[in-house]
């Protein structure tokens, strides 16, 4: 009697001891799980709150989403004789149903008629990175992530930045406005105004009724009485950013 107690002592021990190792292992496996987690939250938190915003994850900022590199190499433009030759790069902002390739080769193109900006001794070159200016094909709602200044219903110009909205690329300008300009006229002038904003012009008005809009009038609003015009009067043909003119 006192052998078969002894053993059922001992049997019972050992699944004692089984059960407590069972939730020893369990409870060093939660523990662990537990001491990861906190690790990985205050690895985040350490690295978002080094710019000030109490911990908040940082994300792209909404004007931002949707920014695309031009995928096209860079493309020397065609400008014998130019007294000053700038560089510029293209982007886009948000989502752009244009192909950024063909908006940039449509932008070259532009750029080196004779009768735009390169009558004012400017030739333009586009590169990859570190451009004079960036040239920009932005959806309508990205236009005031540039600056409140900018508009969904226009193009823009802001700093180096030259921001052409996609819905004036592809429908040219509001109804009443420039009704009967050929679209290709008309994407011309929206570079070439932009552009010349950043070559230091501001806006003009019509001066004469009957005769060709100066470039930098606000044409996109209407011409008071002035014919669409996508280039540079020979006024208007110089680039004071530039010291040229």
């Amino acid at each position: 009697m006192a052998t078969y107690q002894t053993r059922r002592k001992t049997r019972l021990t050992l699944l004692e001891k089984t059960a407590l190792a069972v939730i020893l292992v369990v409870a060093l496996v939660g523990l662990a799980v537990v001491v990861s987690n906190l690790a990985v939250s205050l690895g985040e938190w350490s690295n978002d709150s080094g710019g000030g915003d109490g911990g908040i994850e940082q994300v792209a900022p909404p004007e931002q989403a949707g920014t695309q590199a031009l995928a096209a190499g860079p493309q020397a433009g065609n400008h014998p004789g130019a007294a000053v030759v700038v560089t510029y790069e293209v982007s886009s902002r948000g989502a752009t149903e244009v192909p950024l390739a063909e908006f940039a080769d449509a932008a070259q193109r532009i750029f080196d008629d004779p009768s735009g900006w390169r009558s004012a001794g400017v030739g333009f070159d586009r590169v990859a990175e570190g451009a004079d200016f960036t040239l920009w094909l932005a959806t309508p709602e990205q236009l005031t992530g540039f600056s409140s200044d900018c508009a969904p219903e226009y193009s823009c110009r802001v700093g180096r930045d030259v921001i052409i909205n996609q819905e004036r690329w592809l429908r040219g300008a509001l109804p009443g406005a420039l009704d009967g300009i050929e679209i290709g006229k008309y994407r011309t002038m929206a570079i070439n105004h932009e552009v010349g904003h950043w070559l230091g012009h501001g806006h003009t008005a019509c001066t004469t009724p009957g005769e060709l809009a100066p470039l930098m009038m606000q044409q996109s609003k209407g011409l008071d009485g002035c014919l669409a015009n996508p280039y540079p009067l020979p006024e208007e043909q110089r680039a004071p950013s530039l010291g040229i003119g």
